[in-house]
């Protein structure tokens, strides 16, 4: 084989493809950047663009005491040790420099920081412009730097010579390299990957929305099939509730005043909990639940009113919901979406609930609200609120709405590879396509952006300095 065309080609253009291309180019690296879709950015582009990170210079202004140990501690125990403590270091130890690199590179952050309401201490960083404050800035700098971005050049295969990987293939050409990095993104447009690889998703039927990239179709799971390399993290992946109501309706916090049950009519949850937690105790239940609410609430639910209390985001200022308002109740109820009934009995006969639970259930709750103290679950008194006003709710709850697939190749501390053997030759990856970096419950919001631009710069160093030894 004659001379690589290139040092280090890179498969994707979203956060973590652009992160590694700097950093490879910066490291004298010969880079260019493949990308499968029309424009760069992936779904990085369009995402909330903010991340997690310990230790800031940001925290340190605002009187908050953190360190990447105690990052590296909550990481491991959020995910109950389910991914790989190497990746789990490298995440908690390079997070407050990448944040600083990131405002080298042009990144404006708030001055505001975060709490999902399970971090321990805020650590959620939030970029002006959301996901495009973040890429734009990238592109500046992949711009000023000479690297090479090739659109609409989809990566097809990889090309290998014995065990080492020596390039890659798209429909129009073959492009040889010393180092290949994956950052193709997840899978969460290809809905047949999704049931596939996040079972928990299957009852969601045709209620399924994928709220990032037409271009995550989840290719470097097919790249690497066939190099034997093992996939991992199978089931992993955040997956928002949703009633269905409308195709594409982003809620990652319901609103407080709803009472969840399961199919068993009981309750299972404080109904407030953000996103990266309800997700998981939905799945518990069977990967689905009940709304049950009463006509009082329904009409309280006035249009536009913010329904999230704990997560607070500069750029989305009240969070009205999307589903949960009487004028959009009603118009579900006319659809049949959503039950109704004079009487618990007859809500429970039309949702196949057991009727003696579920009034035992509404009872328990209503002795709590009354209390003022949620003495079962924990949510907050102003959330509580009897369910005893006829007509009575009920709705359907799944897991539908996907934000992040956390399914693919396992990767070393420096992005390599591992293949069944050890590390394979010649190949990286980093972000969403990778698996055992992110586990089955979400550390808190900004996870997967810190992964992307973490192990993003560090398969770029890890391959530019291969490429050139």
């Amino acid at each position: 084989m004659g001379e690589p065309q290139w040092d280090v080609v890179i498969v994707g253009s979203g956060a973590a493809g652009l992160c590694a291309a700097i950093e490879a180019h910066d490291a004298g690296a010969r880079v260019l950047v493949l990308e499968s879709q029309g424009e760069p950015g992936g779904s990085s582009r369009i995402s909330g663009g903010m991340m997690l990170a310990a230790g800031t210079e940001l925290q340190r202004r605002h009187g908050i005491e953190d360190s990447a140990d105690a990052f590296y501690h909550d990481y491991l125990m959020h995910t109950q040790w389910k991914v790989l403590p190497g990746a789990a270091r490298r995440i908690a130890d390079d997070s407050a420099p990448s944040i600083a690199w990131l405002e080298g590179m042009g990144v404006e952050f708030y001055d505001f920081l975060s709490d999902a309401g399970y971090d321990g201490v805020p650590r959620t960083h939030s970029a002006v412009g959301r996901g495009a404050g973040v890429i734009e800035p990238l592109l500046e700098r992949t711009a000023e730097r000479g690297i090479e971005i090739r659109c609409r050049s989809r990566v097809t295969s990889l090309l290998t010579e014995g065990e080492r990987v020596t390039g890659v293939e798209t429909a129009d050409e073959r492009v040889t390299a010393r180092q290949v990095i994956l950052a193709t993104g997840g899978f969460g447009a290809n809905f047949d990957l999704v049931r596939e690889l996040i079972p928990a998703t299957q009852k969601a039927g045709d209620w399924l929305w994928y709220i990032g990239a037409d271009g995550a179709q989840g290719d470097a799971l097919g790249l690497v099939e066939p190099l034997g390399v093992p996939i991992v993290g199978h089931g992993r992946g955040v997956v928002m509730t949703t009633p269905g109501f409308t195709t594409e309706a982003f809620e990652g916090y319901l609103p407080g005043w709803m009472m969840l049950v399961n199919n068993r009519g009981l309750r299972f949850c404080d109904e407030s909990l953000p996103y990266g937690l309800m997700d998981g105790l939905v799945r518990e239940q069977g990967d689905e639940a009940w709304v049950v609410f009463d006509d009082a609430a329904k009409n309280a639910a006035l249009p536009g009113a913010p329904a999230a209390y704990r997560l607070q985001i500069p750029s989305l200022p009240g969070r009205p919901s999307p589903n949960w308002d009487r004028d959009i109740i009603d118009a579900q109820v006319a659809a049949g979406r959503v039950a109704r009934a004079d009487t618990l009995d007859e809500l429970a006969r039309i949702t196949s609930l057991p009727a003696d639970t579920l009034r035992g259930t509404v009872a328990r709750y209503n002795e709590l609200a009354r209390a003022g103290e949620d003495a079962d679950f924990g949510k907050r008194a102003e959330f509580l609120r009897t369910v005893e006003t006829g007509p009575f709710y009920a709705a359907r709850l799944r897991l539908a709405t996907v934000c992040l697939t956390c399914v693919g190749p396992a990767v070393d501390r420096d992005g390599r590879v591992l293949g069944a053997g050890g590390v394979v030759d010649g190949l990286l990856a980093a972000g969403e396509c990778t698996g055992g970096t992110l586990g089955d419950r979400y550390v808190g919001t900004g996870n997967s952006w810190i992964n992307c631009v973490v192990f993003g710069r560090a398969a770029g160093r890890t391959a530019a300095a291969a490429a050139l030894a």
